[in-house]
């Protein structure tokens, strides 16, 4: 019984692998800390694939459910288990290659759209950014006429565009945070002006 546990848990775990080397891209892009793992993952499902040795995930999935009495199977997993629902029962070398190409274009195309993604905000906050760690200067104090903080908008092309005046810089910082919790593309910055 705990062979046959032990062999059943391997197996989603295989299949887990499986959708994390296809589809782990995704995963990526929420959190970019998995990008070493996923790509590890993926370069070894394309190696797998392309040198026809088999996963030693399979070996030992089929060693536990003979240990349990059970017979194994002679294909890999993904001829036993995902081939049979997507494919004819026959597999050749080049079917081999196919579902390697499959992986490496599904994550291209993945890799493509979150770099994509990640590239436009922070092209467009890099003035931001920047401003948030540097010291606000505080204008001097003038006789003549009060400063007041002006919020700008960054957009993609670094065009500054000004939003509003505030005469209280917390006012004018509350009003910027406020933008930023919008989830626009777009950086704010703000300026003393006179």
């Amino acid at each position: 019984m705990p062979y046959r546990l032990g062999a059943d848990a391997l197996l989603i775990l295989h299949l887990g692998f499986v959708l994390f080397a296809l589809f782990g891209g995704l995963l990526v892009a929420r959190w970019r800390g998995l990008l070493p793992i996923h790509l590890l993952a993926m370069g070894w499902a394309i190696y797998v694939e392309l040198a026809d040795r088999g996963c030693p995930l399979t070996y030992w999935e089929q060693a536990l459910r003979q240990l349990a009495g059970e017979t194994g199977y002679s294909e890999g997993f993904i001829e036993h288990y995902v081939l049979p629902l997507l494919y004819p029962d026959w597999l050749t070398l080049p079917v081999q290659y196919v579902l390697a190409g499959v992986v490496l274009i599904i994550n291209v195309l993945v890799y493509a759209w979150v770099w994509q993604r990640r590239r436009r905000p922070r092209d467009a906050s890099t003035e931001h950014a920047r401003s948030l760690h540097a010291p606000v200067e505080q204008p001097a104090a003038q006789p003549q006429r009060a400063p007041c903080w002006a919020l700008y908008r960054i957009d993609d092309n670094g065009n500054e565009v000004e939003m509003h005046r505030f005469s209280d810089y917390r006012a004018a910082e509350q009003a910027m945070h406020d933008y930023e919790q919008r989830g626009h593309k777009q950086a704010y910055l703000l300026r003393a002006v006179r």
